[in-house]
């Protein structure tokens, strides 16, 4: 990740995905007017300057607020020192669970629309944390690359960016377990990529448009997931600009935690951004080939925290690795045996892995955490999960509206309702 560089030189799309395959925790700023907040590699926050791309704007521009309703809400919360989040929920003018949908489906946007952006200044901050009042959500970062090179990316874009013609082999390198967040479209690429065959025989057999078949397997290759190369041997010939980073993600050590900043002003950035420098410490930016990367302090990558190896276990989660949340899970409850969000974070990874075989011992942590903490609002996901097992979908609708009574916030009680009421309406 550079300390300073150029768009015109590392598009967006190649910044995210080193991101990703380093496992970077901090800042990447763009323009000085977008600022995007990683965690291991997973964009977990957005903010803008762009007074368009605002939050209260976003509410009225998606119909969930009206201007008088925004306003109003506004005052209340100069008034109260709340977050204006917080006070739109209380006031009751959108519900908690769908109010937080949409931050998260706002901050995607925001990060979508950096694909746009073919030229201005990038820069990189390693960060060990930042503001605690905001909860970080971890972005889907497939759905990031789909829609923002689908959106921005035309043949001259492709052309510079994967300089690669219908005749260069693409193949897979990473393992099934990274396929998990990609859509049927990218999965069935991915399977034709085993047999190696040249991007001309992939656009014959998916039926594909050719254009979109190159921004879906640029998107494919900047998760990780494909790579090209000439020749029926599949060995790589060096493209004709400078080489993009690695495809395959590394395991990188645990970082520290990373929390997302809370919005700014618009006429000011926020004051967790890098700062800027003058003009008596400015340096040159780091030579082409021999950028600066972030490195861990020892002692961190020794030491592993209980709040690292819930973060850990979160983001194998997130990609769909099941069984590695699992097991940080079970360490980190060697770690913490009594604590209660260790315990139901344990029965929650159960769950993932196998709600019939696993339903018992998920059942036996919850009883175990309530005993340190009955209103832990996990412990009702868990139990909301286990009535919806039995069928029971009206107690598990309490129960998950009792865990967001506890914390409106709580994403899993919130995926867990949306799912309950889709189950209705299906």
């Amino acid at each position: 990740m550079p300390e300073v560089g150029d768009l015109t030189e590392r598009p967006f799309a190649l910044l995210l995905a080193a991101a990703r395959a380093l496992g970077s925790t901090g800042i990447l700023s763009l323009r000085d007017e977008k600022f995007i907040v990683f965690s291991r590699g997973v964009p977990v926050a957005a903010v803008s300057k762009v007074l368009e791309e605002s939050p209260e704007e976003y509410l009225v521009q998606k119909g969930l607020l009206k201007p008088s309703e925004l306003a109003q809400a506004r005052q209340i919360a100069v008034a109260t020192g709340q977050r204006l989040r917080d006070t739109v929920a209380s006031l009751g003018l959108i519900e908690a669970n769908r109010l937080f949908e949409h931050t998260r489906s706002h901050a995607q946007d925001m990060v979508v629309r950096c694909f746009g952006w073919e030229d201005g200044e990038c820069r990189f901050e390693e960060r060990e944390g930042v503001s605690p009042d905001v909860l970080p959500m971890a972005l889907d970062v497939a759905m990031i690359f789909r829609e923002g090179i689908a959106r921005h990316y035309d043949r001259r874009r492709l052309d510079k960016e994967l300089p690669v013609d219908d005749m260069w082999r693409v193949y897979t390198v990473s393992p099934p377990a990274a396929m998990a967040a990609i859509d049927t479209v990218d999965a069935r690429l991915v399977q034709l990529a085993a047999a190696r065959p040249t991007l001309q025989s992939v656009a014959l057999t998916a039926k594909l448009d050719p254009d979109k078949l190159r921004q879906r397997l640029y998107g494919l290759y900047c998760l990780g997931l494909v790579g090209f190369g000439f020749g029926f041997g599949g060995s790589p010939r060096p493209p004709s600009r400078p080489a993009m980073p690695a495809a395959a993600p590394p395991a990188p050590p645990a970082p520290p935690a990373v929390v997302a900043p809370a919005p700014p002003p618009a006429a000011a950035p926020p004051s967790w951004a890098p700062r800027q420098k003058d003009a008596k410490e400015t340096t040159a930016p780091p030579t082409r080939g021999r950028e600066r990367v972030p490195t861990r302090k020892p002692e961190a990558a020794q030491h592993r925290s209980l709040k690292s190896m819930l973060e850990d276990a979160e983001v194998a989660r997130m990609a769909g690795d099941h069984d590695g949340a699992l097991a940080t899970l079970r360490l980190a409850r060697k770690t913490a045996p009594e604590d209660p969000t260790v315990l139901a974070e344990l029965a929650i990874a159960l769950l993932d892995v196998d709600p019939k075989k696993h339903a018992r011992e998920a059942h036996s942590l919850v009883r175990e955490a309530r005993e340190k903490d009955p209103k832990h609002p996990l412990l009702y996901v868990v139990l909301g999960r286990l009535m919806e097992q039995l069928g029971d979908l009206d107690r598990a609708e309490q129960l998950f509206r009792y865990a967001l009574a506890q914390d409106a916030d709580c994403e899993a009680a919130q995926r867990r309702l949306e799912m309950v009421e889709e189950k209705r309406r299906g």
